[in-house]
Parts: C-alpha cells; structure tokens; sequence
C-alpha cells in the first residue's frame, strides 16, 4: 500500500519549510529590486531634501499679509531652521487685486500689503532668505480671487523680477523657465518631459507635430554654462538641417545642423521651436 506523505506530520514540517523559503527569496529579489530602484531615483540629483522653505496658503488660506510673512521669515532664522537650508518663504494665492491696473499690471491689496511687494521682499532678503509669489497660468487664480497670467506672462514675470531683484540676478529667469516648461505640450496634450541631464543642465523636448519640436535648454546652476541639445536628444533626424526659432528673442536661425546650443547664466533657459523640412 502506498504511504500517504500529505498525512505525515514530517511532510507537512517539510513542505512548510519550502513554501517559506520560496517566499523569503520572492521577498528578497522584491527588495533587492526595491533598493535598486530607490538607488537610481537618488542617482538623478533630485528629492534629496524635503520641501526646504515655508508656505502661507496651510495656514492662512487668503487672510496672509505683511506681517504674517514678515513673522514667518524671522521665525525661519530664529529658530534655527535657514541653517541647514530652509531658505524660501512663499506667499501664495490671494494676494492681488482681482483687477489689473490700467497697464495692465497685477496689483498687490493695499490692504494686505500696504508697503507694497518691493518691500516685503527687500525684507525677505535681509534675513537671507528667498521670497516666492504665486502665480497661475490660467485667466484666474485657483482662489478666483486674482488674476491668472494666461496672456500676461512676459508682464508678469516683469512684473514679478521688479519687486523681487537681489544682487543684480532676477527671479525673471527662474520664472520664465518654469512658463517655458509648462508650454512645451502639444495641441493633443502630449507633455514634453526632461530628455538629457547633465549635473545642473537640462534639456526639455515635447513633439508640436508637423515635424516641429519645442526644446528648452536650462541652466540651474550658480554659473554660466552652455547647454546642447543633439538632435537625437529631441527626436530629430540627426542628417537633417532644420530651423531654429527663439521663442523669447523672437528670432530664427536657419538651416542649423546636428544640435543647438546656448551659453546661459545662473537659472536661465532659452526656449526653441525647431522645424526640419
């Protein structure tokens, strides 16, 4: 008569010990994979840190002024917080008029912010901190209670580096590039997406159609830099002349071959359109 193993006592220990130890090297190579991945992400150079600064919208939704954002940013050095690095105080939605200027500008509430932005900031500055203002890309802000920039981005990114100028360099540049990204999709919603990286230099693509291309070349770093985009990079026919159009500089330059390139100071981008025939 045959013996019957799924009855033993013996068996059952055994085939306990196989199953767990087939699931302990599941969970191993799950892991393993686990820290490579973690490993790669960290690789990149970014999250590294938290969010390293201070937002007023948590807190104060549309009641922050003057010298709530005042408090916050000597709350930020007195309590020891900008010495490992918390530097950015951001005021966030709500603070202006819900009617631009006869200019066209945005206008701060008097009633919030009776000194105006220029002094806030200058304030923000003399702590040794960096002060960021919100703004929206649409007709409205989310509140509805401003308005968005949709149509007045070149103003307000003027606007916004007047008020906010330190040492000679503008928040302009890091404003403008942060436009630049949000507008390379496409008419069907095809995002453009980071495509090169070197340390600090980025190279932005996303597809327009019509065998053009919107790339943007960004320099985050403290120094000039030049920055290339190969054709290869931004999905172009590497053989292949094509156009060149500057985006900010409203400019062409023609039959450019192989990659285009820009020297650009600290936290600046150029932004192209390019078109192979």
């Amino acid at each position: 008569m045959a013996y019957d193993w799924t009855s033993s006592p013996v068996a059952f220990i055994l085939i306990a010990i196989m199953m767990a130890a087939v699931s302990h090297g599941a969970r191993s190579r799950e892991l393993g994979e686990g820290k490579a991945i973690t490993r790669n992400l960290l690789y990149n150079g970014l999250g590294h840190t938290p969010q390293m600064g201070w937002n007023s919208y948590n807190h104060f939704p549309c009641k922050a002024m003057n010298n709530s954002i005042s408090y916050a940013a000597d709350a930020m050095v007195s309590s020891g917080l900008s010495a490992p690095g918390y530097e950015y105080i951001n005021l966030d939605d709500c603070w202006a008029e819900l009617n631009r200027d006869s200019q066209g500008n945005l206008v701060p509430k008097a009633s919030l912010f009776p000194s105006g932005m220029k002094a806030l900031a200058d304030y923000i500055h003399s702590k040794g901190l960096k002060i960021g203002i919100y703004a929206d890309a649409g007709t409205l802000t989310c509140s509805k209670t401003m308005p968005g920039s949709l149509g007045h981005e070149q103003q307000d990114a003027n606007t916004c580096a007047s008020w906010v100028c330190s040492n000679n360099c503008c928040i302009f540049r890091s404003y403008a590039s942060s436009f630049d990204i949000t507008y390379i999709t496409d008419e069907l919603g095809v995002q453009g997406k980071k495509v090169r990286k070197i340390g600090v230099l980025e190279v932005w693509a996303g597809p327009l159609g019509k065998n053009r291309v919107a790339v943007i070349l960004l320099n985050r770093g403290y120094s000039s830099a030049t920055v290339s985009a190969r054709w290869n990079d931004v999905g172009l026919n590497s053989s292949t002349a094509g156009d060149a159009r500057d985006s900010w500089a409203h400019a062409t330059r023609q039959s450019v071959k192989n990659q285009i390139k820009a020297t650009l100071v600290s936290y600046a981008c150029k932004m192209y359109v390019l078109t192979q025939h």
